[in-house]
């Protein structure tokens, strides 16, 4: 770092490198480091016994939006989705009225105006 730090225009002090250099070291030790893993679907142990506890369709609902949505503004919700899970559309509907009303996702557009307009949802935060 300190070797990347001399490339820049204006170097950081040396004790910044050193504590940013603990940070990422830390991150390494602690297996948290993600990079050259490959894409990661990330949720703290709190959400994650939240949903679990709650309905645990939900979680598995969640970590497939994340997977495929995540960093999008907004994300179809369509009962096909239900079937390609091998879930019933009642199974469907409960785990994502709980992600609603958890406040992770929210609907933007209610659909239903024939067969070509889905329910469409976006993030409302950082589901975390």
């Amino acid at each position: 770092m300190r070797t990347r730090n001399t490339d820049c225009e204006i170097p950081l002090p040396d004790s910044e490198v050193i504590k940013a250099a603990e940070s990422v070291w830390k991150y390494q030790i602690e297996g948290r480091n993600l990079v050259g893993k490959g894409r990661s679907v990330v949720m703290s142990h709190a959400l994650i016994d939240k949903l679990v506890t709650t309905n645990q369709d939900a979680y598995i609902l969640l970590s497939m939006l994340k997977r495929h949505h995540w960093g999008r503004g907004s994300f179809v919700l369509s009962k096909a989705m239900a079937a390609k899970f091998g879930w019933r559309i009642t199974r469907w509907y409960a785990a994502r009225d709980l992600l609603v009303r958890f406040g992770i996702i929210a609907c933007v557009h209610e659909g239903g105006m024939g067969p070509h307009d889905p329910p469409i949802y976006a993030w409302v935060g950082d589901p975390r």
